[in-house]
């Protein structure tokens, strides 16, 4: 098992892409502690970790809260003794455009996006560096989701890359690796059947499985000389989607 012996927190925990990875990492020997909003979306994913075998809390709050990031972080390590993995999927977005944001849109765009991967990892680095160091992946999106959706939405995910830079490298003495996954157009469903790799083509729709694969990879110790990674995962879309020229 590639995470065996190893507790970690997902906050922003939901039904896609988090759940496919916090199914993955529980497969994998991981014990899960799972951090939301809506407490029945959290405890289904709970309780199908549980009926495999694996270990898994559900903790209801909202991470943009300081007081909840904090109990957050403290929840896990008074149930599980420790924390080595922290996996921001805190986001979400509004379909609209420039200026059409509203002042309360772009704060709180800002705040679920940005603010809620600052206050968790304020906490947990403490907490991961104390059992040793560990690794945060924070999630961002890519190029192409970025330009699609509202300059604040745009403004936050580049945030979270920059912020998970500096992260990376602030965190080196404490052991502590940082990386950023950017998601692409994410339309598969995710399948409780089966958590194997889907495979080619690579020209499929994007599944949450793909995702948590990626993020397994970072959070285990094949990855344990790796931090800063910036990882898009979105099947080359980035290769080909359209720049804006220039006129004339």
């Amino acid at each position: 098992m590639r995470l065996a012996n190893k507790v970690a927190l997902i906050v922003g925990a939901g039904e896609r892409m988090s759940r496919a990875v916090a199914l993955l990492f529980a497969q994998e020997g991981a014990r899960v502690a799972l951090a939301a909003r809506r407490q029945e979306v959290n405890e289904e994913t709970r309780n199908l970790i549980r009926s495999r075998g694996g270990e898994a809390l559900a903790l209801q709050g909202d991470a943009t809260v300081n007081a909840d990031a904090e109990r957050f972080v403290r929840s896990t390590v008074e149930a599980f003794g420790k924390l080595d993995i922290l996996y921001n999927n805190v986001g979400g977005s509004f379909r609209l455009s420039g200026f059409d944001v509203s002042d309360e849109m772009w704060e709180t765009l800002l705040a679920n996006n940005l603010r809620s991967i600052f206050l968790t990892s304020r906490h947990a680095v403490p907490a991961i560096a104390e059992a040793g160091g560990g690794v945060i992946v924070n999630v961002a999106a890519s190029v192409e989701r970025r330009l699609a959706l509202t300059s604040a939405y745009a403004a936050a995910k580049e945030g979270v890359i920059g912020f998970t830079r500096r992260q990376a490298r602030e965190y080196l003495d404490r052991n502590v690796r940082v990386h950023c996954i950017c998601p692409g157009m994410i339309r598969g469903p995710l399948n409780l059947d089966s958590l194997a790799p889907i495979g080619t083509p690579i020209s499929r729709p994007g599944n949450p499985i793909d995702v948590a694969y990626a993020a397994l990879y970072l959070c285990s110790d094949e990855a344990s000389w790796l931090t800063g990674v910036i990882l898009t995962v979105d099947g080359g879309v980035d290769l080909v989607y359209p720049v804006p020229q220039p006129p004339g």
